[in-house]
């Protein structure tokens, strides 16, 4: 279903809750405006790769506890404005190189998932507006201490309930 018919106009798309188990990948043609969209609590276990590539004004993208359990390497790649990115409580236990590739992102959820490794090659060369990273309460067992050289705009790094021992923040810079 497109939205051809409200599209000029809509800023805010709220389909948090309901039974949506996938998206076609046209899903969002006809939404160029959209600012703000929210897919919460719904059943996704992956999303096509470019099902987001026509909003290139969305600035927050909420999809958290959707039972994702992959990410495509795709999937953000044309979203130039996105500020905001919420990916909490979900199943994906790794992310593809460059997938945070995104140079306005501030904040990123990735709280409630299996990540094992937290690495600095998922966020992407262009990735230096980063302000906020909440990783807790996955199993990441290893940080890579570039995502801190590589990122000082980073000031809120949450690693909480992960069960990361000394030896991981070692080679962490402390700036």
């Amino acid at each position: 279903a497109t939205y051809a018919a409200i599209g000029a106009s809509l800023r805010i798309l709220r389909l948090t809750d309901n039974r949506l188990e996938q998206l076609p990948e046209n899903a969002f043609a006809g939404l160029p405006h959209l600012q703000d969209l929210e897919l919460n609590h719904n059943h996704f276990f992956t999303l096509p790769a470019h099902v987001f590539n026509p909003l290139i004004n969305l600035r927050v993208l909420q999809i958290a506890n959707c039972g994702i359990e992959r990410i495509q390497p795709e999937l953000f790649s044309g979203l130039r404005s996105l500020v905001d990115l919420e990916l909490a409580l979900n199943d994906f236990d790794m992310l593809p190189e460059n997938i945070f590739d995104l140079p306005n992102l501030h904040v990123l959820g990735l709280d409630g998932n299996n990540l094992r490794i937290l690495d600095a090659n998922m966020f992407g060369q262009s990735l230096r507006s980063l302000w906020t990273v909440d990783a807790s309460l996955n199993r990441i067992a290893a940080v890579d201490p570039n995502i801190i050289a590589e990122n000082s705009t980073i000031s809120n790094l949450n690693l909480a309930f992960n069960g990361c021992s000394d030896s991981n923040f070692a080679d962490i810079p402390n700036n």
